[in-house]
This record gives C-alpha cells, structure tokens and sequence, in this order.
C-alpha cells in the first residue's frame, strides 16, 4: 500500500498534487439571464513536490485546463498553482493542471441540493356529530 498525500488528492510519492476549498461546498448558483447560472468561487491549487523541479532556478509554465463537465469553468488565472474557479451549472467536473511535464487530474461534483419535501397539513373534512334521532323531541316542561 502507498500512502495517502496530506493536503491534496494523490499519493505521497505523487510529485504533483491537486486540492480543492472542501470547506465552500456546496455552491452556490445564480442566474445571469437566459437560464444561465454562474457557482460562487471556489479555491483550488497544486502542490509541486518534486525536489529537482523545486530547486530549479529555471521558471516553468504552469496550466489549469478544464477536460470535461456538462458547462464551463472559468479560471480567475489559469497560469497560477492557486486559483480561484466559477462553473456554469451542476455536475461532474475534471480540471487538469500541468507544471512543466508534470500533470495531475481534479476532480470537482457540484450536486443539485435536493430539496426535502415540507410537511403540508392535511385537510380532513369537518365532521359533526351525528345526531342519534333525527327529529329530537325536547321536553315540554
């Protein structure tokens, strides 16, 4: 068994790994007209662990690129290993982020908040009693 990387998706021998602002799930969605929604940001970002490409003196390109999803994704800055992302719907998204020649993968499921459903009351007709005679005689007294 490999161990698990601490603060990000990927193994400890990983020489790149990816993460994501767990804690700002779920997004939320607004409108922006013509049914189109737009998510409120979210963190994402690299962690290079590569000891020859860290002790570089040499800079190196770095890229988010989305792969797949139902909608895009907008990168506040696509060329930094931290940035910020906004999506244009639900859905199963796969972001790729390349340093140099090394790549790793993120994977990001924004889900539809299920709406639970509201007890409503419920109507039951109104019942009177039923008298047991119906002509009542009332004493005459």
């Amino acid at each position: 068994d490999e161990l698990q990387a601490w603060g990000g998706d990927g193994l400890f021998l990983d020489a790149l790994i990816t993460w994501y602002d767990e804690d700002a799930l779920p997004l939320s969605f607004s409108e922006i007209g013509d049914g189109l929604l737009v998510s409120s940001a979210l963190k994402v970002g690299g962690i290079i662990r590569d000891l020859n490409l860290l002790g570089s003196e040499e800079g190196y390109r770095i890229a988010w690129s989305q792969q797949s999803g139902p909608s895009t994704v907008t990168f506040s800055s696509s060329s930094t290993l931290v940035t910020s992302i906004q999506f244009g719907g639900y859905g199963t998204y796969l972001l790729k982020l390349e340093v140099a020649s090394l790549s790793a993968a993120l994977e990001i499921v924004l889900e539809r908040p299920s709406v639970s459903p509201t007890a409503s009351p419920t109507a039951f007709p109104s019942s009177s009693p039923t008298p047991l005679c119906p002509n009542p005689v009332s004493p005459g007294f």
